[in-house]
């Protein structure tokens, strides 16, 4: 059973609200359909003014390493990031024709490998029931491995072309919309694994120079991979792995003076902050008050105060939302500035606390 914190504390409230969380994981590219994971390879080559082309299409596969933000009940994504991938494309052949005088080059790719990446993290997610949609152009693929020989034969002599990959790598965004399908499933004490499906369409050319024969390379097609990232249940829990804490309990007093953990939490505070920074400052006079600053980053759980007139232990009572500058209790995540308790009808002597309860 899950306990109130009571250090200046009382509270008895609902869960928080969740949001997106943080999770990592690695997805796999999906088996190759007319649809997805086959990618239409153009080469084209401008030879004494002679347009040549010719397009094939390569199957992919491989492994993304992501990052994801996602609410862990609702599947809601805000954060999609290819950290680094490993994509591999089976071998093609390209025969160059032209009317009435058949092949005139010919090219053949071996071992061709890159990588996936987002251009710059994070990557921004729009979050829709079930995952969401993103700007394809914020992630990238990359060819840099493999080799690509062949001849131009149009020539006397032939046109040799025997270059790699790594030399001459080929790169471009994504481009359009792509998306995320993200269905919370089965959860641990402290994760919820979600089903995630990414789909990112990519249309882009580039120019080599290969043996010093210009040539335009364009791909076009969809990747596609799916797996399974946990995603942390709650903001407590996230806060908790972020600070190397996981082991922590909601009441845990990480050094003499310092705040229990669960309260640091709950306003929005960092670990090992000071008791004090945490309690209500009483002002007297013919209209008493208690003040209660909050940080201007928002509290990350809800925050319920409670007043007594002699700390007695059945005598705490929760503080009347009309009492209070918000006008709630509890004070609801993501509250923020000076938040005043003023009494127009004190007692002789009052008390006040503020806490948090694990979610």
């Amino acid at each position: 059973m899950k306990r109130p914190l009571t250090a200046l504390a009382c509270l008895n409230l609902s869960a928080v609200l969740a949001t997106a969380f943080p999770g990592t994981g690695t997805l796999t590219l999906t088996t190759p359909t007319t649809a997805e994971n086959k990618l239409s390879i153009k080469i084209g080559v401008n030879y004494n003014g002679l347009p040549l082309s010719d397009t094939e299409t390569t199957s992919v596969s491989g492994t993304l390493n992501v990052a994801l933000d996602a609410n862990p009940n609702t599947g809601a994504a805000t954060v999609f990031t290819i950290q680094d991938g490993n994509v591999s494309m089976t071998n093609m052949t390209f025969d160059f024709r032209v009317i009435f005088i058949g092949s005139v080059a010919n090219f053949s790719t071996a071992g061709m490998k890159g990588s996936a990446f987002t251009r710059v993290p994070p990557g921004v997610v729009t979050p829709g029931a079930g995952g969401g949609t993103f700007d394809a152009s914020q992630h990238s693929l990359r060819i840099n491995q493999g080799t690509i020989k062949g001849a131009i034969t149009f020539t006397d002599p032939d046109t040799v072309i025997d270059t790699n990959f790594a030399d001459s790598p080929v790169e471009g965004p994504g481009t359009g919309t792509g998306s995320l399908a993200v269905v919370p499933g089965s959860s641990t004490s402290t994760h919820r694994n979600c089903s995630v499906t990414m789909t990112l369409p990519v249309d882009f050319s580039q120019n080599q120079d290969l043996d010093g024969t210009a040539v335009t390379v364009t791909v076009k097609g969809t990747i596609k991979a799916a797996g399974t990232i946990p995603v942390p249940l709650n903001s407590w829990i996230d806060w908790k792995l972020a600070n190397n804490l996981s082991a922590s309990a909601f009441a845990t007093v990480p050094a003499p003076g310092s705040a229990p953990l669960g309260l640091a939490w709950a306003m929005g505070l960092e670990p090992g902050v000071p008791a004090a920074r945490l309690m209500p400052v009483m002002t007297g006079g013919a209209l008493p008050s208690a003040t209660l600053v909050l940080p201007v980053t928002g509290t990350r759980g809800p925050l319920r105060l409670e007043q007594s007139d002699s700390l007695t232990g059945g005598s705490w009572q929760i503080v009347p939302a009309a009492s209070i500058s918000l006008g709630q209790n509890p004070l609801p995540a993501g509250s923020t500035g000076t938040v005043t308790v003023q009494w127009p009808s004190p007692a002789a002597r009052r008390f006040i606390r503020v806490g948090a309860q694990q979610p």
